[in-house]
């Protein structure tokens, strides 16, 4: 049931050694390079013990076979979740207005920015000469 992350995928063990039985193996005699997990070679295991764990991850569970228990009780039913689309004329004009004030006061902060920079700029060349 542990969830391992590869290359950005969330992975079960029983997956990954039946996937690539291969990269199993080495990783499992040798392990990852810049990682400190307990390996084979250091184990003493043999090529016989790398083989016969793999025998036995691939009859782990994979990712499809998992079924994970529901989160909540099947009989309440969820909170309807607030917002979402406009439901008639008043509030798609009231979405529409939230939305050009909102970008409003984004396009008052920005230019009222670039002047306040400007102004510093050429306050400080000014006191240069």
């Amino acid at each position: 049931m542990i969830i391992f992350r590869t290359e950005g995928v969330d992975e079960y063990l029983g997956s990954v050694a039946n996937r690539d039985p291969w990269r199993f193996l080495h990783r499992t005699r040798f392990g990852v390079a810049g990682t400190n997990m307990p390996v084979g070679v250091n184990l003493d295991w043999t090529p016989v013990d790398g083989r016969d764990i793999l025998a036995y991850v691939q009859t782990l569970p994979s990712e499809s076979e998992i079924v994970r228990e529901p989160t909540q009780s099947p009989l309440t039913t969820p909170a309807p979740l607030l917002g979402g689309p406009a439901t008639n004329l008043w509030t798609g004009i009231l979405t529409g207005l939230g939305m050009f004030a909102g970008m409003g006061v984004y396009a008052a902060l920005f230019i009222g920015g670039f002047i306040l920079v400007g102004v510093i700029v050429v306050t400080l060349l000014r006191k240069r000469k």
